[in-house]
């Protein structure tokens, strides 16, 4: 799932508002990650971006360092063909047995109420976020499961069966819990017809109530379909947090502003370079 990069500012400025401080986002660990091991990936993200910069470079348009901000999202509605860009989004939420509103299970309303925030935040009517203007992007619960039956598109399953994930939850930088592949594997509805998000209790055994902690992270587009989507902890859902509407901005294909790609190790031992805009950090002009 991709958008061309001509609403780019308006979203590096969503992301940028969107800072941490002890909630951590774990894009760069993944992303980083599959660069350094996975061939495919990484030959499917250089693919990618080159495709992108050259979408760019035919429409020259696009790249008026004039445009406002608030106005990006006018010259998309135009290629687009008009507001607003519907996405169908599915969250599942991968509960570990406890009832609808208990720490690990966000209640349905829960879920609306923060998917209602999160389509305020990009049409830019969220207190904060109005100079970002309207993305004409907007989020929308499932009407129907993939077998055409009437859904609200929130999806309760209890996931404490899978090995290691009521203690870890979901392991990024450690040991602790499963794979996220065992959760997205576990429920998944088609990523060419929904948006997953998956819900989960913990991510490397913290679950965000105390200390600093990855709340969530997501897959850029491009990559294998069975990574497609957001992996959140269930303590981030809730109108307000800021971690879903900024992984869903990884979601659009942009790195965090000050993302160095030549130190996939990340070992932040040096500032990232910034001498080309197209290629360098978060590479939006």
């Amino acid at each position: 799932m991709s958008l061309p990069k001509l609403i780019a500012t308006a979203f590096a400025l969503l992301l940028f508002r969107f800072g941490f401080s002890q909630a951590i986002c774990g894009f760069d660990i993944i992303h980083n990650r599959k660069m350094i091991e996975d061939p495919a990936y990484r030959q499917k993200m250089q693919n990618y971006e080159s495709n992108l910069r050259q979408y760019i470079q035919q429409h020259p348009e696009l790249q008026d360092s004039k445009i406002k901000s608030n106005s990006a999202a006018s010259k998309f509605k135009s290629l687009a063909g008009g507001p607003p860009y519907l996405i169908p989004m599915v969250v599942h939420v991968v509960h570990t047995g406890g009832a609808p509103g208990s720490i690990y299970n966000p209640t349905d309303a829960q879920v609306q109420a923060t998917v209602d925030y999160v389509n305020q935040v990009y049409n830019g009517t969220y207190p904060g976020t109005q100079g970002a203007g309207d993305l004409q992007i907007q989020f929308v619960l499932a009407k129907r499961d993939p077998n055409c039956n009437p859904t609200n598109g929130i999806d309760h399953v209890d996931g404490s069966g899978i090995a290691g994930y009521v203690s870890g939850g979901v392991n990024l930088q450690t040991t602790l819990g499963t794979n996220e592949i065992n959760v997205k594997n576990f429920i998944r509805w088609d990523p060419t017809q929904y948006y997953n998000v998956w819900v989960v209790d913990k991510i490397d055994g913290n679950d965000g109530t105390s200390g600093t902690f990855v709340a969530g992270f997501a897959s850029f587009p491009g990559g294998a379909s069975n990574d497609d989507g957001i992996i959140l902890l269930a303590t981030q859902m809730g109108p307000g947090l800021k971690t879903l509407p900024h992984e869903l901005g990884h979601a659009f294909n942009l790195y965090h502003p000050f993302y160095d790609p030549a130190d996939l190790s990340g070992s932040g031992t040096t500032c990232a370079a910034n001498t080309d805009c197209t290629a360098q950090g978060d590479q939006v002009c």
